[in-house]
């Protein structure tokens, strides 16, 4: 099975698409991997604060949810980060070139499934960057009705 592109899972676009590609999934997990390049947005003199690495994992979390609604044929919503738990910085700015592997898992979903929790990480040869725990939200579409 060949992996969907990464615009196809997200609704971003540059210069906010953050993310390169989806490398693996699962049913409740995703490893996303990001290349930043020196044109980046947030990129200054060849380096990108590692707190962006935030945004690396609400994108990856994104890219999760993207290929479940794909696999449903329901189109690409657009969430919500919400919060943030458990945030460690274990460095303090990224490298532009430095290959970045970006995992989720989703620990927890509402019983409407709209809300949820995920462990994320941000690893580059794995070494651990940051890691966090991510809450999100899923508005129903537009002109669905909520129970």
């Amino acid at each position: 099975m060949s992996l969907l592109s990464i615009t196809q899972l997200l609704p971003h676009r540059p210069p906010m698409l953050l993310l390169d590609a989806l490398v693996e999934h699962g049913d409740d997990w995703a490893v996303c991997e990001v290349w930043p390049k020196p044109d980046q947005l947030f990129a200054t003199r060849g380096k990108i604060p590692a707190l962006i690495t935030i945004e690396y994992m609400a994108q990856a979390v994104g890219a999760l949810a993207g290929l479940l609604h794909h696999n449903r044929g329901e189109p690409v919503c657009v969430g919500y980060l919400i919060g943030t738990r458990q945030l460690l910085l274990h460095v303090d700015e990224i490298s532009v070139g430095q290959h970045l592997l970006v995992h989720v898992r989703n620990a927890w979903s509402g019983s409407d499934g709209r809300a949820g929790l995920f462990e994320c990480k941000v690893e580059s040869a794995g070494i651990l960057l940051a890691n966090a725990v991510l809450t999100v939200y899923e508005p129903p579409a537009r002109g669905s009705s909520v129970t």
